[in-house]
């Protein structure tokens, strides 16, 4: 799945399987994706600002140090660093 540049603003993707997707420059701000597999996606630059992460895998996510996750929700969200 490729999604650089992409807009999904206020999108939800409840339980999506994203794994391996390249979601590059891509702007989720308040996006729901409670639950959803983000293991090994590539994600840099990509902006959560806002969303909903509650219960994500982001297990091995490529290039999480530079996405945005200001004012998102990860509660119970694996793989961010510490």
């Amino acid at each position: 799945m490729g999604g650089d540049d992409t807009y999904l603003t206020k999108s939800e993707m409840e339980d999506a399987d994203l794994r391996r997707a390249s979601l590059v420059r891509a702007s989720l701000p308040g996006a729901i994706l409670r639950g959803a597999d983000l293991r090994q996606a590539d994600l840099r630059d990509a902006d959560f600002t806002g969303a909903d992460l509650t219960g994500a895998d982001l297990t091995g996510a490529k290039n999480l140090s530079t996405a945005g996750f200001d004012g998102a929700v990860l509660k119970g969200t694996r793989g961010m660093p510490s």
